[in-house]
């Protein structure tokens, strides 16, 4: 009897095991069967959220299910970003991640518990923006090369939008690259760094091209070199910083899908297809172009390649800054 009930017993649980194992390849087959929530982790209005719902609306059809983008905002983009790490790895929760969420922000903040290489599997790189390095046109710089020579000079000085984020870090990677040195002075926003930039305040800074484009047709700014590897659309006449003489140096922000670790990899295949397929599209290209952002879709297996490449490069540069945030 007590060999016959054993029995019985591992026929029963190899039964419920190979029923468990068909109910899940069946979920995979299936997905997705219900509406994806796609987080994005700073504020709605923001560059990165309209580009995340525009390749939510492109996805949505591809798909057959609708994408929903949330903004869960604080600290940075760490909140919403460290709700998605936590979420089921179903395919159902993902993130819209920001080189600053997803790199920067745990190599600058010991309070970030979450690490892409542990709680994220990459989706589909979606694309990225280069920064344009401004002075004031009283400030007699013509060129790169000419920053640069101030620069050796001493007595420089640059702007950003605050301590650590992409602007500051692109910007002392270029001095690091120049082999010059700069005094930093972080603001809140812009405005009040690029005003005070074209009143010949502070020697220059590195913007994004939405906020500095303006000042630039208005002849308040000068663009000397954009930090992507090629020229910008909508500056076609200011030369990369590559071109200018330092071809070691490329600064982009980028944007990214990521799933939670553990997402079955045909869900992921999925949805990196659907991902790269709606970026591709002409219409949605244009729409990126609009935002002042190329549209340039990697698979999963590339963006990974992507953060591999970034991470070790931006957090060594954060160890020799010393710089911390949020302790």
């Amino acid at each position: 009897m007590h060999t016959f009930s054993r029995r019985n017993y591992l026929k029963l649980a190899l039964g419920s095991f190979i029923i468990s194992l068909t109910g899940f390849s069946h979920a995979q087959d299936n997905y997705p069967n219900k509406p994806i929530k796609l987080v994005f982790p700073l504020a709605a209005g923001t560059g990165g959220d309209m580009i995340a719902r525009v390749v939510a609306e492109a996805m949505s059809p591809i798909l057959g299910q609708a994408v929903i983008v949330e903004n869960r905002v604080g600290a940075g983009g760490v909140i919403g970003t460290d709700y998605v790490a936590k979420s089921p790895a179903d395919g159902y929760t993902l993130v819209l991640g920001t080189i600053g969420a997803i790199i920067l922000n745990p190599e600058l903040n010991p309070n970030v518990t979450y690490k892409v290489s542990r709680d994220f599997a990459p989706v589909a790189y979606l694309g990225h923006t280069g920064f344009v390095i401004v002075t004031a046109p009283q400030s007699g710089i013509q060129s790169l090369g000419d920053l640069i020579g101030r620069l050796k000079q001493g007595n420089g000085n640059f702007s950003s939008v605050g301590a650590g984020t992409a602007l500051h870090l692109a910007t002392e990677l270029f001095l690091k690259r120049a082999q010059v040195k700069a005094t930093h002075i972080p603001y809140r926003g812009s405005s009040q760094s690029l005003t005070d930039v074209a009143s010949g305040e502070v020697l220059f800074t590195l913007e994004t091209p939405a906020a500095a484009l303006p000042l630039i047709k208005a002849g308040k700014l000068r663009a000397l070199a954009v930090t992507s590897t090629n020229r910008m659309a909508s500056l076609p006449d200011v030369p990369s910083v590559k071109e200018s003489g330092l071809p070691d140096y490329e600064a982009t922000a980028w944007w990214g899908m990521l799933a939670p670790a553990g997402t079955p990899p045909a869900v992921i295949k999925k949805l990196s297809d659907a991902a790269v397929t709606a970026v591709n599209q002409s219409n949605v290209k244009d729409r990126f172009a609009g935002m002042g952002a190329e549209a340039s879709p990697l698979p999963a297996p590339e963006f990974a390649k992507v953060i591999e490449r970034d991470r070790p490069l931006w957090g060594q540069l954060i160890k020799e800054l010393d710089l911390k945030t949020g302790s």
